[in-house]
Formats: C-alpha cells, sequence, structure tokens
C-alpha cells in the first residue's frame, strides 16, 4: 500500500508551514534592512552604473516589478551572473511545468481507469497498471517527451546565459576603460604607425597611443615564473628573520645537490640571475615576431565606445580591451600557436568525455557500501558482524554512500575549471564558460 492523504499531509503542511513563516520573515525585513535586500539602489558611478529603482512598500506589492523586470535590465543592473541564475529558474520551473502538464494529461487518465482497481493515490500510479499491458507504452512516450523538454529547456539557458556573457564582455563598463583590442590586424598593417593612421581616419585626433603586440619565446615564461618564485622566497625569508631574529639567518636547500645554506642571499643572487634573463628577453622585444594583435588606446570613452561597430564596417574585428584581472596569464605568456591550442583543447575534450562515460564507476563504488554486510561475510570480517560493530556498520551504510557521492558531485566542478585552465585560454571568462558546457554535458549524458 502506498501513502494515503494523511500521510501526505503529515509530510506537506510541515513543510507548507515553515516556508509560510519564512516568506513572512522576508516581508518584515525587507524594507527594514535595504542594504541587504535592496543593495542595488544606490550606485556610485553615475553614467556607468544604473541604479535599480526602489521597490514599493507591501506585502506583495514588489512581485510585479521583479516579474516584470527584462534580463538584460537585471544584467546591466545587477551583473550577468545574476541574470543567469534568473535563467535557470525560470528555465527549470518551465521544464517542471511541462514534465507537471504532461503527466496529469497522460498518465493520470491512464493509471486512473486501469485493470488492478486500487485506491487511494496508488489509483493514478504506475502500480495500477498490469505488467504486460499495451498501456505501459504511454509513460515510456512521456518519458521521451519529457527528456526532451528538459534537453531543450537546457541548451536553451546556455545559450542565452552564452549570449549574455559575450554582450557584456563588448560592452565598456567602466569609465578607465579606454582601450580597445584588434585581433585580426591584417599583415601589412602590423605597425603602430599604420594601426593608427587607419584608426584616425574614422576618429581624427580621439587615438591616444597604439601597442602592437610580438610573440615571446617560451623560455620568457619560464624565467619570469623562476624569478617570481625566488622573490617570493626572499620576501618570506627576509620576513621570517625580522620576527625570529634569536633563531639565526633562515636556511635552505640548492636544488642541485640539497647542501644547506643562507637563505637571503641564495635568493638574492637567484633574483638577480633570473631577473637578468628576462631583462635580456626584454631587451629583444623588438626583434620578436610580431602578432595579428593590437592594443588601441583613445583620449575619449566615445571613440572607445563606438569602435568596435566602427571598425567591424571595415573588416576589423575590435572588441573592449579585457581587464587584466580577467587575463589568464600563465596561458597568455606561452603564445601558443593555433596548432598548438587546438591539441590542448582536443586532448582536454577527451579528457572530460573520460570523465563523463566513466563517471559511473566511482559512483556504483559508493553503492557497495550499502552492502557492507555482504561484503564482510564474503570477506571473513567477523569483528565487523559481531554486536559491537552493528551499529557502526549501520551508520556507515546509511550515511557514508550519500557523503562519498556528495564528495565526487562537488570534485566535479574544480576539476573541469581545471581542465579548461589547462585548455590554454587566455581569459577567465573562457574558463568560465568551458566549465559551464562541460557541467552541462555532464548533467546530459
Amino acid at each position: 500500500m502506498g501513502l494515503g492523504a494523511n500521510e501526505w499531509l503529515t509530510v506537506f503542511v510541515p513543510v507548507f508551514v515553515v516556508a509560510t513563516i519564512m516568506f513572512f520573515i522576508f516581508v518584515w525585513a525587507r524594507k527594514r534592512h535595504p542594504k541587504i535586500y535592496e543593495p542595488r539602489t544606490a550606485k556610485e558611478l553615475i553614467g556607468f552604473e544604473i541604479a535599480s529603482p526602489v521597490s514599493p512598500s507591501g506585502c506583495l506589492a514588489w512581485l510585479y516589478p521583479l516579474l516584470s523586470t527584462s534580463l538584460e535590465v537585471v544584467a546591466t543592473r545587477a551583473g550577468v551572473d545574476a541574470a543567469a541564475y534568473l535563467v535557470f529558474i525560470r528555465n527549470t520551473a518551465l521544464a517542471l511545468a511541462t514534465l507537471l502538464l504532461l503527466n496529469c494529461a497522460t498518465l493520470i487518465p491512464v493509471y486512473g481507469s486501469a485493470e488492478w482497481g486500487l485506491e487511494e493515490f496508488d489509483s493514478v500510479s504506475l502500480a495500477n497498471v498490469e505488467s504486460g499491458s499495451g498501456r505501459l507504452w504511454v509513460p515510456a512516450g512521456v518519458s521521451w517527451l519529457g527528456a526532451a523538454a528538459v534537453y531543450y529547456f537546457a541548451y536553451t539557458a546556455v545559450q542565452r546565459v552564452v549570449a549574455m556573457k559575450r554582450q557584456a564582455e563588448r560592452t565598456v563598463t567602466s569609465p578607465h576603460q579606454l582601450s580597445v583590442l584588434v585581433t585580426n590586424v591584417p599583415e601589412a598593417s602590423r605597425d603602430a604607425t599604420a594601426i593608427q593612421k587607419f584608426f584616425e581616419e574614422s576618429f581624427a585626433g580621439k587615438v591616444l597611443h597604439v601597442q602592437t603586440l610580438r610573440a615571446h619565446p617560451a623560455e620568457y615564461a619560464k624565467s619570469l615564473g623562476k624569478y617570481q618564485s625566488a622573490w617570493a622566497a626572499l620576501k618570506h625569508s627576509e620576513a621570517v628573520a625580522e620576527q625570529q631574529p634569536d633563531k639565526g639567518p633562515p636556511m635552505t636547500k640548492e636544488k642541485c645537490c640539497g647542501k644547506k645554506v643562507e637563505a637571503i642571499p641564495w635568493y638574492t643572487q637567484k633574483c638577480t640571475e633570473h631577473r637578468a634573463d628576462v631583462q635580456r628577453m626584454r631587451d629583444s622585444y623588438e626583434k620578436l615576431p610580431v602578432l595579428p594583435y593590437a592594443f588601441v588606446t583613445f583620449n575619449s570613452l566615445t571613440a572607445a565606445r563606438e569602435a568596435p561597430e566602427r571598425m567591424a564596417q571595415k573588416g576589423w574585428t575590435v572588441i573592449p580591451a579585457p581587464e587584466p584581472r580577467d587575463i589568464v596569464w600563465s596561458n597568455l605568456l606561452q603564445c601558443r600557436t593555433p596548432g598548438a591550442q587546438l591539441k590542448r583543447s582536443v586532448a582536454v575534450c577527451l579528457v572530460v568525455s573520460i570523465i563523463i562515460i566513466f563517471f559511473i564507476i566511482p559512483v556504483g563504488m559508493c553503492q557497495t557500501l550499502v552492502n557492507l554486510e555482504d561484503m564482510a561475510e564474503k570477506l571473513k570480517l567477523d569483528f565487523i558482524l559481531d554486536n559491537k560493530g552493528a551499529f557502526w556498520i549501520s551508520l556507515l551504510q546509511g550515511l557514508m554512500p550519500t557523503i562519498l557521492l556528495a564528495v565526487l558531485n562537488a570534485l566535479v566542478i574544480p576539476v573541469f575549471m581545471f581542465l579548461a585552465y589547462l585548455s590554454g585560454v587566455e581569459r577567465i571568462s573562457d574558463i568560465e564558460r568551458l566549465t559551464m558546457k562541460f557541467a552541462y554535458f555532464f548533467l546530459m549524458f
């Protein structure tokens, strides 16, 4: 027998009461703590940060302004991440509503008129259908339609979020963003003078500076990394020596022979050596091959805003210059060729595919903990089967599968982000976009 009406009420009434109490706490606190519930009603950068209107007072008066606000307005006022969250909520609600309509319109009449004649909620469930009945084709078809609906809403959500993120990347959002990045400079125009002359034709007197980019050798990134590591170790050793003068000078080990030496003189010498290597490569910058990229800095914010659209009409791809915080400098300094970048991307996609396909194996191993008693009998572990171990084996069987599965799922996103970084993309926003795609395929398959 399944759950009856009384059992269902016992479950849902407490949930409804708790939700109602939380709702009225929100209504009470909304106007009393605007810094928490309405933080975007005041903005500092006028002209760049658009303030949200103050929501009306009243128990339900805020609902209509909230529901009538478009996603584009949310992305402008609160950021793309907030709009992406609303897209996820909306499409999830639409997917669940579609499944509800399909179930109510098809499954309930089919189950309710079946052969077994069960009572209460069982009368409209699959248990009321006889095994081998032709009616079972109906839930099979509904499952296919429901899966198609879920795939559709998930795909449209991802597409909408990607479109909003790309639009945000093309929008000037800071009064200090006066530079743009040209990504397809023709080979005949790859010098600062030619690029400035080309831009002056559309923005006379507005071009302040042009900086071309050149391909640094791979040794430059290695030398720079060694210098940064040595400099950080030197500062750490100096801080230790200052805080603990009674313990003598800090010591370190040479990597070549493991001999202990004084840390501060040794790291100072390493900083000098690595700094000389870095400076030598910087001095030869003008001799390096020129890349088809250039930064153009204007003296007018209006020109920086208009440059992407106006240059596109002339066949040049121009985007707002990325923020330094959005650049993955360790990947950018590698200066990989398109072929090398493609190989890394393909290798990362293969690794992600293997994780998605074989993720069922660790999940299945988590489920083996449910049968610890059978495993103990096969392995003849009598100390687990005695009365003293009964409590612990019950605890493990009840909690460990859930905990381990939660840990595995929690590791998925960090692993995908690390793989996206290894793919060689040069912007953090691209890492986030790749991680979103990997997570989408992981959830779908």
